[in-house]
C-alpha cells in the first residue's frame, strides 16, 4: 500500500511518501524554526501563513523525490486531525480533503502524538512491535507513556504541567540561547559534569506513571537568577546537571510502568527529544535487558512519513475509516480521558 500524507500540526510543513508501513519513498520537511528564533518560541499566526506559502512546495519536492509520477498511484492519503495549532492544523486538513476529492482516494485523519509511536519502524525493517510494548513519547510539547498489548494501547500517564521538550526550551533561554533548546543543552553538556547540582527529584503523589517539569524549570530559573560571572565550565555543569535530572525521570516513570507490567518485552522511545543523546545513553543502558528502540534521528521530529505509517496500519486494520467526505474535528489538545485504543 502507497500512502501519502501531510503534517502540519505546529511550525513543520511536512509531506511523505511511504510504501508498507515502513518504507519512506521520500520525507520533506520544511522547517519554520529560523522564522520563529527571533521570537524565542512559535508564533501560531506567523506559523500558519508559513503553512500556506510552504505546501505546496513541500508537496511537489515530496512527489518528485518519491518517484511518483502521478498521484493516482497512491491508495491512501492522510493527515493530521490534532493536536497542535488550530490555524496550522485547518491548512493541512484541507488540503488534504481537497486532494482526496480530486482523486477519489481515501482519506484518514490521525493524532499526531500516536503517530510518534510508528516513528521508531521508518526505514527499520528489523523493527518489529514486539508485544507487550511500554511506549513513550517526549517531544516539546507532549510527555505521554503508553502500556500496548494485542494491539490496544493504554495510556498509563502523561505530563501534568510542562512537557520535557518544553523545559529544555525554557532552561536554554534562562541560560540565553535560541530556541530550540534541546540540541544546544545537548550539545553543551557533553563538556559539564551531571552531579554538579543537586536537583529536586519528582515523585507526583497518587500518579506514579504521571510527569512533572514545572519544579525543575523554577528550580532552575532561581539557581540561575543567583548565579554571577558563569564561566563556560560552569554552564556545562548546569546543562549536564538538568539534562541528567529531566532525562532519568523519563527513565524513572519508565521503570515503575514495567515494574507494573513485568510482561513488558520492550521500550520504545519517540518524538523531539529522543534524538537526545544522553537520552539514548541513559534508556540503552538502564533497560539493556531489553529490547529498546528509538527512531533515526531525522525522523524524532515531526515529519509526515509517521502519520502515513499510523494511517496505514490504521486503515488496514479498520480502526480508521475514510473521511474524505465526512466533517472530522481538529482539535488543539490531546485527548487525555482517551485511556485506551486501538492501534
Amino acid at each position: 500500500m502507497l500512502v501519502f500524507a501531510i503534517e502540519s500540526s505546529c511550525d513543520d510543513t511536512a509531506a511523505a511518501f511511504l510504501k508498507d508501513g515502513y518504507q519512506v519513498h521520500s520525507s520533506v520537511v520544511n522547517s519554520q524554526i529560523d522564522m520563529h528564533k527571533k521570537h524565542g518560541g512559535i508564533v501560531p499566526e506567523l506559523a500558519s501563513r508559513a503553512h500556506l506559502e510552504a505546501i505546496w512546495d513541500v508537496v511537489h519536492q515530496a512527489t518528485e523525490k518519491s518517484g511518483v509520477s502521478d498521484l493516482n498511484e497512491v491508495d491512501l492519503l492522510a493527515v493530521t486531525r490534532g493536536p497542535g495549532l488550530m490555524g496550522s492544523l485547518m491548512i493541512g486538513s484541507s488540503f488534504m480533503k481537497g486532494l482526496a476529492m480530486h482523486l477519489d482516494k481515501p482519506l484518514v485523519c490521525v493524532d499526531h502524538v500516536e503517530s510518534h509511536i510508528y516513528s521508531a519502524r521508518l526505514d527499520q525493517q528489523e523493527f518489529e512491535l514486539v508485544e507487550p510494548t511500554i511506549a513513550l513519547v517526549v517531544s516539546g510539547g507532549h510527555t505521554n507513556i503508553y502500556y500496548i498489548e494485542d494491539r490496544s494501547v493504554q495510556l498509563l500517564g502523561y505530563t501534568i504541567d510542562d512537557a520535557c521538550g518544553e523545559s529544555f526550551d525554557k532552561v536554554s533561554k534562562l541560560l540565553g540561547f535560541s530556541y530550540p533548546g534541546g540540541p544546544i543543552i545537548d550539545k553543551l553538556s557533553k563538556a559539564g559534569d551531571k552531579n554538579a547540582l543537586k536537583l529536586p527529584k519528582v515523585n507526583i503523589k497518587g500518579k506514579p506513571f504521571c510527569f512533572s517539569y514545572s519544579g525543575i524549570k523554577t528550580h532552575m530559573k532561581y539557581y540561575l537568577q543567583s548565579q554571577k560571572n558563569l564561566s563556560e565550565s560552569d554552564i556545562s555543569d548546569i546543562c549536564a546537571s538538568f539534562q541528567s535530572c529531566a532525562i532519568t525521570q523519563l527513565g524513572d516513570v519508565t521503570a515503575r510502568c514495567l515494574r507494573e507490567f513485568p510482561k513488558a518485552r520492550q521500550v520504545v522511545v519517540t518524538g523531539g527529544v529522543a534524538a537526545n543523546s544522553y537520552l539514548r545513553e541513559h534508556f540503552t543502558e538502564r533497560f539493556q535487558s531489553l529490547k529498546t528502540w528509538f527512531p533515526q534521528k531525522k525522523y524524532c521530529s515531526d515529519n509526515a512519513a509517521m502519520i502515513a505509517s499510523f494511517a496505514h496500519d490504521g486503515y488496514q486494520s479498520g480502526e480508521l475509516k475514510d473521511l474524505r467526505k465526512e466533517n472530522w474535528e481538529i482539535y488543539t489538545r490531546y485527548d487525555f480521558t482517551r485511556k485506551h485504543f486501538k492501534i
